[in-house]
């Protein structure tokens, strides 16, 4: 079964904007992935973690996925769940959910990997200490928090190597 809200680390709500609903009356599955981004990097930025105009690590997506339960629509909040559930040398892996208001089941989760690089050479770099400091508050307790969700047609993944 996926994770409830209390599963996740923190939490931020993010209204759906007129322009994110399709022809098909729900909001796109694009904008799906414009909230997970919304979600890690306004709390790396709020954290003082991550400096994207001047700092000399930057964060770029390696992977990415979404597993669509349920739709979202315009006007609605979106609460999104953001946990840490792997940090590497260079690499941290997310786990992200979406609530709709009063449900307790996630409407979309997900993983999202950041790469850590230099800012000029786009080479991967160690994760700053702050920053893994600050990754490290959202890391998922192995003997509090229950194994990530994998649907069923799924078969487990390793995290990645660094």
């Amino acid at each position: 079964m996926p994770y409830a809200r209390e599963d996740y680390a923190h939490r931020l709500e993010m209204p759906t904007r007129w322009g994110d609903n399709d022809v098909y009356g729900h909001v796109n599955n694009v904008e799906y992935y414009a909230f997970f981004d919304t979600l890690i990097n306004s709390w790396l930025i709020a954290e003082g973690a991550l400096d994207i105009h001047s700092g000399e690590a930057i964060g770029l997506c390696a992977e990415s996925r979404c597993r669509y339960h349920a739709s979202f629509v315009f006007p609605e909040v979106v609460e999104g769940g953001l946990r840490v559930v792997h940090i590497g040398r260079s690499s941290v892996r997310y786990e992200l959910g979406l609530f709709k208001a009063g449900v307790d089941e996630p409407a979309a989760t997900g993983d999202f990997v950041h790469v850590f690089v230099d800012r000029d050479t786009r080479r991967p770099t160690e994760i700053p200490g702050h920053l893994r400091d600050a990754l490290r508050r959202l890391m998922m307790r192995p003997e509090i928090d229950p194994a990530p969700w994998i649907p069923p047609d799924e078969e487990p993944h390793d995290p990645p190597v660094d």
